[in-house]
Protein backbone atom coordinates (compact mmCIF):
# COMPACT_ATOMS: atom_id res chain seq x y z
CA UNK A 1 0.00 0.00 0.00
CA UNK A 2 3.13 2.44 1.10
CA UNK A 3 4.55 1.57 -2.31
CA UNK A 4 1.61 2.60 -4.86
CA UNK A 5 0.93 5.84 -2.37
CA UNK A 6 4.39 6.53 -3.44
CA UNK A 7 3.48 6.07 -6.68
CA UNK A 8 0.73 7.82 -7.37
CA UNK A 9 2.47 10.97 -5.54
CA UNK A 10 5.98 10.45 -8.07
CA UNK A 11 3.13 10.62 -11.19
CA UNK A 12 1.31 13.13 -9.66
CA UNK A 13 4.56 15.53 -8.99
CA UNK A 14 5.82 14.61 -12.23
CA UNK A 15 2.58 15.77 -13.71
CA UNK A 16 2.49 18.85 -11.85
CA UNK A 17 5.95 19.84 -12.65
CA UNK A 18 5.03 20.11 -15.83
CA UNK A 19 2.73 22.61 -15.53
CA UNK A 20 3.88 24.80 -12.77
CA UNK A 21 5.24 27.37 -15.42
CA UNK A 22 2.52 28.06 -16.85
CA UNK A 23 0.88 28.89 -13.37
CA UNK A 24 3.66 30.86 -12.19
CA UNK A 25 3.41 33.09 -15.74
CA UNK A 26 -0.18 33.21 -14.41
CA UNK A 27 0.13 33.84 -10.65
CA UNK A 28 3.00 36.76 -11.59
CA UNK A 29 1.26 38.51 -13.99
CA UNK A 30 -2.44 38.63 -11.81
CA UNK A 31 -0.38 40.04 -9.11
CA UNK A 32 1.16 42.58 -11.13
CA UNK A 33 -2.28 43.41 -12.45
CA UNK A 34 -3.95 43.54 -9.00
CA UNK A 35 -1.32 46.35 -8.18
CA UNK A 36 -1.76 48.12 -10.83
CA UNK A 37 -5.78 48.59 -10.93
CA UNK A 38 -6.69 47.88 -7.31
CA UNK A 39 -3.97 49.52 -4.82
CA UNK A 40 -4.06 53.16 -4.02
CA UNK A 41 -0.94 54.14 -4.71
CA UNK A 42 -1.93 57.22 -6.37
CA UNK A 43 -3.56 59.80 -4.30
CA UNK A 44 -6.12 57.67 -2.69
CA UNK A 45 -6.39 55.94 -6.36
CA UNK A 46 -4.71 53.14 -8.58
CA UNK A 47 -2.20 53.83 -11.21
CA UNK A 48 -4.67 52.54 -14.33
CA UNK A 49 -7.18 54.85 -12.98
CA UNK A 50 -4.39 57.86 -12.88
CA UNK A 51 -2.43 56.33 -16.70
CA UNK A 52 -5.17 55.55 -18.95
CA UNK A 53 -1.89 53.59 -20.77
CA UNK A 54 -1.92 51.52 -17.75
CA UNK A 55 -5.37 50.61 -17.90
CA UNK A 56 -5.13 49.30 -21.57
CA UNK A 57 -1.76 47.17 -20.53
CA UNK A 58 -3.64 45.63 -17.91
CA UNK A 59 -6.31 44.81 -19.97
CA UNK A 60 -4.52 43.23 -22.67
CA UNK A 61 -2.17 41.22 -20.16
CA UNK A 62 -5.60 39.80 -18.61
CA UNK A 63 -5.65 37.57 -21.69
CA UNK A 64 -2.68 36.02 -20.71
CA UNK A 65 -3.51 35.69 -16.99
CA UNK A 66 -6.99 34.40 -17.62
CA UNK A 67 -5.61 31.93 -19.99
CA UNK A 68 -3.16 30.35 -17.52
CA UNK A 69 -5.81 29.94 -14.88
CA UNK A 70 -8.85 29.25 -17.03
CA UNK A 71 -6.70 26.64 -19.36
CA UNK A 72 -5.57 24.81 -16.95
CA UNK A 73 -7.79 21.58 -17.85
CA UNK A 74 -5.86 21.81 -21.06
CA UNK A 75 -2.57 21.88 -19.66
CA UNK A 76 -2.83 19.16 -17.00
CA UNK A 77 -4.72 16.90 -19.53
CA UNK A 78 -1.12 17.05 -21.79
CA UNK A 79 0.97 16.87 -18.83
CA UNK A 80 -0.90 13.83 -18.05
CA UNK A 81 -0.84 12.31 -21.38
CA UNK A 82 2.72 12.63 -22.10
CA UNK A 83 3.79 11.84 -18.71
CA UNK A 84 2.35 8.15 -19.58
CA UNK A 85 3.11 8.15 -23.29
CA UNK A 86 0.01 8.87 -24.82
CA UNK A 87 -1.09 10.62 -28.03
CA UNK A 88 -0.96 14.30 -27.12
CA UNK A 89 -3.04 15.32 -29.50
CA UNK A 90 -5.49 13.22 -28.34
CA UNK A 91 -5.47 15.02 -25.19
CA UNK A 92 -5.00 18.47 -26.33
CA UNK A 93 -8.64 17.99 -28.12
CA UNK A 94 -9.69 16.17 -24.20
CA UNK A 95 -8.48 19.40 -22.60
CA UNK A 96 -10.24 21.63 -24.54
CA UNK A 97 -13.25 19.60 -24.59
CA UNK A 98 -13.27 20.39 -20.54
CA UNK A 99 -13.74 24.37 -21.30
CA UNK A 100 -16.01 24.70 -23.87
CA UNK A 101 -16.84 28.57 -24.48
CA UNK A 102 -20.54 27.83 -25.27
CA UNK A 103 -20.62 26.59 -21.44
CA UNK A 104 -20.67 28.70 -18.84
CA UNK A 105 -17.13 28.58 -16.68
CA UNK A 106 -17.04 26.33 -13.97
CA UNK A 107 -15.76 28.79 -11.83
CA UNK A 108 -19.20 30.56 -12.47
CA UNK A 109 -21.04 27.80 -11.76
CA UNK A 110 -22.21 28.61 -8.12
CA UNK A 111 -23.19 31.79 -8.87
CA UNK A 112 -25.64 30.66 -11.41
CA UNK A 113 -26.99 27.82 -9.09
CA UNK A 114 -27.90 30.47 -6.89
CA UNK A 115 -29.28 32.94 -9.29
CA UNK A 116 -31.69 29.50 -10.44
CA UNK A 117 -29.53 30.33 -14.18
CA UNK A 118 -28.20 26.91 -14.30
CA UNK A 119 -28.66 24.68 -16.80
CA UNK A 120 -28.62 21.01 -17.10
CA UNK A 121 -28.28 18.21 -19.79
CA UNK A 122 -30.66 15.41 -18.91
CA UNK A 123 -29.63 11.72 -19.71
CA UNK A 124 -32.42 9.63 -18.17
CA UNK A 125 -31.63 9.33 -14.50
CA UNK A 126 -28.40 11.81 -14.45
CA UNK A 127 -28.52 15.53 -14.62
CA UNK A 128 -25.11 17.22 -16.12
CA UNK A 129 -24.40 20.54 -15.45
CA UNK A 130 -23.75 22.30 -18.42
CA UNK A 131 -20.41 24.12 -17.33
CA UNK A 132 -16.76 23.70 -18.31
CA UNK A 133 -13.90 22.45 -15.65
CA UNK A 134 -11.99 25.93 -15.69
CA UNK A 135 -9.43 26.13 -13.00
CA UNK A 136 -9.67 22.24 -12.10
CA UNK A 137 -6.53 20.27 -12.01
CA UNK A 138 -8.16 16.98 -10.64
CA UNK A 139 -10.36 16.59 -13.26
CA UNK A 140 -7.67 16.98 -16.07
CA UNK A 141 -5.38 14.39 -14.10
CA UNK A 142 -8.10 11.81 -14.14
CA UNK A 143 -9.58 12.37 -17.41
CA UNK A 144 -5.84 12.10 -18.94
CA UNK A 145 -5.30 8.52 -17.17
CA UNK A 146 -8.67 7.63 -18.88
CA UNK A 147 -7.66 9.13 -22.20
CA UNK A 148 -4.43 6.79 -21.99
CA UNK A 149 -5.92 3.69 -20.99
CA UNK A 150 -8.62 3.81 -23.64
CA UNK A 151 -5.97 4.23 -26.67
CA UNK A 152 -3.56 1.47 -25.11
CA UNK A 153 -6.80 -0.86 -24.70
CA UNK A 154 -7.72 0.07 -28.05
CA UNK A 155 -4.04 0.13 -30.01
CA UNK A 156 -3.28 -3.53 -29.66
CA UNK A 157 -6.71 -4.38 -31.05
CA UNK A 158 -7.64 -2.48 -33.86
CA UNK A 159 -6.53 -3.25 -37.23
CA UNK A 160 -4.22 -0.69 -38.95
CA UNK A 161 -6.30 -0.32 -41.83
CA UNK A 162 -9.18 1.34 -39.61
CA UNK A 163 -6.73 2.96 -36.74
CA UNK A 164 -7.13 6.27 -37.29
CA UNK A 165 -10.31 6.37 -38.00
CA UNK A 166 -11.58 4.41 -34.76
CA UNK A 167 -8.93 4.43 -31.84
CA UNK A 168 -9.16 8.33 -32.12
CA UNK A 169 -12.83 8.70 -32.09
CA UNK A 170 -13.33 5.61 -29.53
CA UNK A 171 -10.53 7.25 -27.20
CA UNK A 172 -11.62 11.02 -27.23
CA UNK A 173 -15.56 10.60 -27.57
CA UNK A 174 -15.84 7.98 -24.23
CA UNK A 175 -13.34 10.49 -22.59
CA UNK A 176 -15.06 13.42 -22.57
CA UNK A 177 -18.36 11.63 -21.53
CA UNK A 178 -16.73 10.34 -18.63
CA UNK A 179 -15.39 13.40 -17.45
CA UNK A 180 -18.78 15.47 -17.75
CA UNK A 181 -20.92 12.41 -16.68
CA UNK A 182 -18.76 10.68 -13.97
CA UNK A 183 -15.30 11.95 -13.06
CA UNK A 184 -16.79 15.88 -12.72
CA UNK A 185 -20.01 14.88 -10.67
CA UNK A 186 -17.40 12.64 -8.49
CA UNK A 187 -15.29 15.86 -8.01
CA UNK A 188 -17.76 17.92 -7.61
CA UNK A 189 -19.51 15.32 -4.55
CA UNK A 190 -16.18 15.58 -3.03
CA UNK A 191 -15.92 19.63 -3.45
CA UNK A 192 -19.86 20.05 -2.03
CA UNK A 193 -19.08 17.54 0.75
CA UNK A 194 -15.77 19.70 2.06
CA UNK A 195 -17.95 22.67 1.25
CA UNK A 196 -20.79 21.57 3.87
CA UNK A 197 -17.98 20.21 6.56
CA UNK A 198 -16.32 23.33 6.78
CA UNK A 199 -19.78 25.26 6.78
CA UNK A 200 -21.09 23.00 9.67
CA UNK A 201 -17.56 24.04 11.75
CA UNK A 202 -17.32 27.23 10.91
CA UNK A 203 -21.15 28.30 11.66
CA UNK A 204 -20.61 26.02 15.22
CA UNK A 205 -19.75 28.41 18.09
CA UNK A 206 -18.03 26.32 19.86
CA UNK A 207 -16.12 24.61 16.56
CA UNK A 208 -15.70 27.57 14.29
CA UNK A 209 -12.08 27.83 15.56
CA UNK A 210 -11.09 24.68 14.90
CA UNK A 211 -12.84 24.67 11.86
CA UNK A 212 -11.07 27.82 10.64
CA UNK A 213 -8.11 26.24 11.85
CA UNK A 214 -8.00 22.67 9.67
CA UNK A 215 -9.04 25.26 6.92
CA UNK A 216 -6.37 27.13 7.07
CA UNK A 217 -4.61 24.02 6.78
CA UNK A 218 -6.04 22.22 3.92
CA UNK A 219 -5.88 25.65 1.66
CA UNK A 220 -2.50 24.56 0.42
CA UNK A 221 -2.76 20.97 -0.01
CA UNK A 222 -6.33 21.26 -2.15
CA UNK A 223 -4.21 24.32 -3.82
CA UNK A 224 -2.07 21.62 -5.49
CA UNK A 225 -4.86 19.50 -6.61
CA UNK A 226 -6.88 22.62 -8.00
CA UNK A 227 -9.62 21.38 -4.98
CA UNK A 228 -9.15 24.95 -3.34
CA UNK A 229 -11.80 26.21 -5.70
CA UNK A 230 -14.13 23.81 -3.48
CA UNK A 231 -13.51 26.39 -0.57
CA UNK A 232 -14.40 29.18 -2.71
CA UNK A 233 -17.80 29.43 -1.08
CA UNK A 234 -16.95 28.81 2.26
CA UNK A 235 -14.57 31.67 1.92
CA UNK A 236 -17.28 34.23 0.88
CA UNK A 237 -19.26 33.23 3.51
CA UNK A 238 -16.50 33.98 6.45
CA UNK A 239 -16.43 37.46 4.51
CA UNK A 240 -20.27 38.31 4.21
CA UNK A 241 -20.35 37.03 7.97
CA UNK A 242 -17.43 39.38 8.90
CA UNK A 243 -15.56 35.88 10.59
CA UNK A 244 -12.96 35.87 7.97
CA UNK A 245 -11.05 37.75 4.79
Amino acid sequence: MGTSIQKAFNHYAAIVIEVIPCIIVASLLGALIQIFTQLPLAAGKSLAEHVPLISQWCSFLSVVSDCGILMLPVYVTWATVRHFHGTELYSLFVGLAMIPGSLISGMDWESAVAQGTAQYWSFALQQVPKAGFQGQMLVGILGGICLVYLERFLTGRIPKAVYLFVVPFLSIVPTVILVYTVIGPATAWVENGLTAIFTFLLSQPSLKNWGGLILGLCQLPMMLFGGHLALVPVNLQMIQSGTGS
